[in-house]
């Protein structure tokens, strides 16, 4: 059931978030969208709390993922939009939005925690509704200039809501394919390593529940701290080597993991891991926006989204095939796959509209 719930959310991303992206490229204002996704799974995370029946939270937790998949293509393109081409700009506010999402990833673990222990699994829902509803305010906040609306008169539905299938040359151009195709290899590796690992730390290393769980916490932070250091590495070295960097980065992490043989060899994986997610996703989204016109930014931000997903998918039934032999042949076998990946934006991905010199490729 739990993998099932995984399936189910992964799935709907991978549909919804491009759609999402899509009619926020129509929009004249993108903020006004934000306000639905967040109010309605709000109303929804109470019905977690009082439905018992697997069939219908199956169906609750395709609802929500679906409403919550649009919130980060449109918040990445409204990012981006205060300085289309500027590398320094668009890589601060990128960086900016992406820090904010994991402080709230690592707030949330404490948060779930002390819940945990204070009251009912049932009932910590009821905070969460309240906690993410409250979240809508800021919205009314946010200062965005209008914009050109994009109109797709296709009669063909498919093609209004996916418009990549009538128009494929932003996802051709500058080698964007290739930055797209390495995000599905990166992400199903370290999602296929990563649903493991509590079992491999438990029966390999011997820790306890707890510690095991407790341990994951590194992640978010060391994304923290490399998502603001990020922001001087792009200026420096230029957004596609930081894409390079994040993925080999994250490939060497799990090659220490197939090394693993106490505690403090896999505290240094995790960190290598939060790491190498920070450089790499900002360095990811920056390229994306300064390669895409305004008019489609949050549908390619949105197709990002949508290729981490489908590894998200597959990641954990590829990993689970291969555990069946050996963890350490696992982990060497995602690392591998990981760090080829970064061979494709090496070779097919440019750095057309780069305002920043001395960049070496």
């Amino acid at each position: 059931m739990v993998n099932m719930l995984s399936t189910v959310n992964g799935f709907t991303q991978t549909i919804a978030t491009p759609v999402w992206g899509t009619i926020s490229d129509r929009q004249k204002k993108r903020k006004y969208l934000l306000i639905p996704l967040i109010i309605i799974p709000s109303l929804i995370y109470p019905f977690f709390s009082i439905v018992s029946i697997p069939i219908l939270l199956i169906l609750i937790r395709g609802t929500t993922s679906f409403f919550q998949s649009g919130f980060q293509p449109i918040t990445l393109a409204m990012a981006s939009e205060k300085n289309d081409k500027n590398l320094n700009t668009i890589s601060k506010e990128l960086s900016f939005v992406n820090i904010s999402t994991s402080t709230g990833m690592f707030l949330s673990k404490i948060l779930l925690s002390i819940l945990l222990i204070s009251i009912s699994i049932r009932a910590s829902f009821i905070w969460l509704f309240i906690i993410s509803l409250v979240s809508v305010i800021p919205i009314f906040f946010i200062k965005e200039k209008e914009k050109k609306c994009t109109r797709n008169d296709s009669k063909n539905l498919i093609k209004k809501l996916f418009p990549i299938i009538e128009n494929p040359k932003p996802i051709k151009e500058n080698g964007m394919w290739a930055i797209y195709l390495s995000a599905f290899f990166r992400q199903m590796g370290t999602t296929g390593a990563l649903a493991s690992l509590t079992i491999f730390m438990k029966e390999n290393i011997g820790m306890s529940n707890s510690l095991a769980v407790g341990i994951t916490s590194i992640n978010p932070i060391s994304q923290i701290i490399s998502q603001i250091f990020s922001i001087l590495l792009i200026k420096k070295i230029g957004d596609k080597n930081c894409n390079i960097w994040g993925i080999i980065q994250s490939g060497i992490s799990l090659f220490i993991f197939a090394m693993a043989k106490n505690f403090f060899m896999i505290v240094i994986a995790y960190s290598i891991l939060g790491l190498a997610y920070g450089i790499y996703i900002n360095g990811t989204v920056t390229y994306i926006s300064r390669n895409t016109e305004k008019n489609r930014r949050a549908e390619m931000m949105g197709m990002l989204r949508s290729f981490r997903s489908m590894g998200i998918i597959i990641g954990p039934i590829f990993s689970g095939i291969i555990i069946q032999y050996s963890y350490t042949l696992m982990f060497l076998i995602l690392g591998a796959m990981i760090t080829l990946s970064s061979i494709l934006v090496f070779l097919f991905a440019n750095n057309n509209g780069m305002e920043v010199k001395n960049v070496k490729i």
